[in-house]
């Protein structure tokens, strides 16, 4: 077998579309006439559909309040996916993207936003997909132009009412050259918020440790140096699983990087191992920041240290020394955690310059950060058990978790953490979707269910 260099390249690309497609510009345009057809449509709604939307907006304020309460300060769980026939779940609002749109509208912008934000997810949208894109790598590919004519459109109302954060999904995308990646990977998928949508948020990945979707795509990209050498296997290597996928890969690297005739060194094999189980998680991180992610969502200590204190020290070391030898990744580094802190800004007010008073806005502490604490504002971590310690011992941006009433006192950080939650509601989503959408009585008691 002829030898082929031993890397891992992440691809990317300088469009979304292609010049047969619509640009960033006309996207925007596209945006905001959604918007005031979502504003035209508002105007018809029947008298029972207003009165459900009131109980809908009701709750978000009692969510911002329990939020408040907690001090908890952005809810990412906004799902507002538009649902198919053949959707692997059943908690999407409606299968209308402009029902999902008011009900998003509604809730973002009764949402008190003084102390606390909400978000959307899951960009650029999951309704149509089969399988759960959070445990495997779904069948199904979302090409550019499905994504223009209906999955887009609740995020063009959600960014339009203010939402503070859009989780990207680990989806695939087709791009402009028939290539396949997940979104939470490919820069282009980013820009399409960023340039085509003018958002400035905080964009947010889905989780990237546990999840087995954010490893898969990894394999892939692997695998396809080898495409042209193996053709048998890349006949069927998209319908093996994982861990098959492991096993082919290492039966190829160890045949490319060692001789037959003698054993394989045992660095050799570490460096092999690490590169395909990417147990340390720095692949992941790596793809996430390279694609334009501000948050990077850690549900799992790598598992290579057993131990989370150690396992993000020499992941947060590993970024490090790989962003200080690559300008762009500095740059989106740089943007991303200056985002993160105006976001703090807003929230924390005067507290957040407490332990700062030589600086007199955000940028000035911004530019006082070194490379290592900037990345480290971008990384959030699982918010139970003594997870939050540790992000308080390490000066993470924050920590993650599925419940409200997480307390947790910071003792070491000196830039206070932010607590994201997410699913507040326990799933439901369509339910209420309906009720709203067909104007039957809608309580407070059917939201809490």
């Amino acid at each position: 077998m002829k030898s082929v260099p031993f890397l891992i390249i992440f691809i990317s690309t300088t469009f979304f579309y292609n010049s047969t497609s619509k640009s960033f510009s006309e996207i925007t345009l596209e945006s905001k006439s959604w918007v005031k057809d979502v504003a035209q449509y508002r105007i018809s709604l029947k008298r029972g559909q207003q009165k459900a939307l009131k109980v809908w907006c009701d709750q978000a304020k009692k969510t911002s309040a329990r939020m408040k309460q907690y001090g908890n300060h952005i809810d990412v769980g906004l799902g507002i996916d538009v649902k198919s026939n053949k959707t692997y779940r059943k908690t999407h609002f409606s299968d209308n993207p402009m029902w999902n749109s008011i009900i998003a509208e509604e809730y973002l912008k009764c949402f008190e936003t003084s102390h606390a934000c909400t978000g959307v997810k899951h960009f650029p949208g999951i309704g149509q997909l089969s399988a759960d894109p959070h445990s495997k790598s779904a069948v199904e590919v979302q090409d550019t132009k499905s994504l223009k004519d209906a999955d887009l459109k609740p995020f063009y109302s959600s960014i339009n009412a203010g939402a503070c954060t859009v989780m990207v999904s680990h989806s695939k995308v087709k791009l402009s050259e028939n290539r396949i990646e997940i979104c939470s990977f490919n820069p282009d998928c980013i820009a399409l918020i960023r340039k085509g949508l003018n958002y400035d948020g905080l964009i947010v990945t889905d989780e990237l440790m546990y999840m087995a979707a954010a490893h898969e795509p990894l394999l892939d990209q692997q695998f396809d140096r080898f495409r042209m050498l193996e053709p048998k296997l890349a006949a069927t290597w998209s319908t093996l699983s994982a861990s098959n996928k492991i096993s082919e890969l290492s039966k190829l690297l160890i045949a490319e990087r060692c001789p037959k005739d003698k054993t394989c060194p045992k660095e050799i094999m570490t460096e092999i191992n690490d590169l395909i189980t990417d147990e340390a998680g720095y692949y992941r991180n790596l793809a996430a920041l390279k694609a334009g992610n501000d948050i990077l969502l850690q549900f799992r200590f790598p598992e290579k240290t057993k131990s989370l204190v150690p396992g993000m020290t020499e992941l947060i070391k590993r970024l490090l020394l790989t962003a200080q030898n690559d300008s762009t990744l500095t740059a989106n580094i740089n943007a991303s955690s200056l985002r993160i802190l105006k976001r703090k800004e807003l929230i924390f007010k005067k507290k957040l310059f407490k332990k700062f008073p030589q600086f007199k806005n955000i940028e000035d502490l911004h530019n006082s950060l070194s490379l290592e604490q900037k990345i480290k504002q971008m990384i959030f971590i699982w918010g139970w058990n003594n997870y939050p310690h540790t992000a308080d011992e390490l000066e993470l941006g924050g920590f993650y978790t599925l419940s409200l009433n997480v307390l947790y006192k910071e003792k070491k950080t000196t830039i206070p953490l932010l607590r994201i939650v997410d699913h507040y509601f326990k799933g439901g989503y369509r339910k209420w979707g309906q009720s709203i959408i067909k104007g039957k009585p809608l309580t407070t008691r059917d939201l809490s269910k």
